[in-house]
């Protein structure tokens, strides 16, 4: 989880996806978390927060948070490119990142219902990368076009 002009990106994926090296491309960023990051519901929005489990980053990771702007699911590639998901598809790729460990059928229902608005609602894409700061470009022209939806 990355802010970025006090906004916050999240980016996702599995090993080896790119999430160290978003990191790494970020220094003017504000570095929240490149292991785990936490999405709470804060008046009507959604807003990523940095915690106390660090990965490769550690000294450079910091306590704070920002509003989620977009939501990125990685795949390092030759060129940068932004490929629309239908919900159906975010929902499944962001379950996957979900950690939770009630065992109580209310709870578990309030889960999916908080990330299937949480889905609707915040723009999520599949980002293919190349692994140096022209991505950002990329994904400011995604912003832009969000906003314009």
């Amino acid at each position: 989880a990355i802010t970025r002009k006090g906004e916050g990106y999240i980016f996702t994926g599995p090993s080896g996806s790119g999430k160290s090296t978003i990191g790494g491309l970020s220094p003017e960023n504000r570095l929240l978390s490149d292991e785990l990051a936490a999405v709470v519901a804060r008046d009507g929005a959604y807003i990523v927060c940095g915690n106390p489990f660090w990965g490769n980053f550690q000294k450079g990771v910091r306590n704070g948070s920002a509003p989620v702007r977009h939501l990125f699911f990685l795949r390092k590639a030759r060129r940068n490119r932004i490929d629309p998901l239908p919900v159906s598809e975010k929902m499944k790729r962001i379950l996957g990142n979900v950690l939770f460990f009630g065992r109580h059928i209310r709870l578990t229902e309030e889960l999916l219902a908080a990330c299937v608005d949480f889905m609707k609602r915040t723009p999520a894409d599949e980002l293919h990368f190349r692994p140096d700061d022209s991505v950002w470009r990329c994904i400011e022209d995604a912003g832009q076009k969000s906003s314009a939806r």
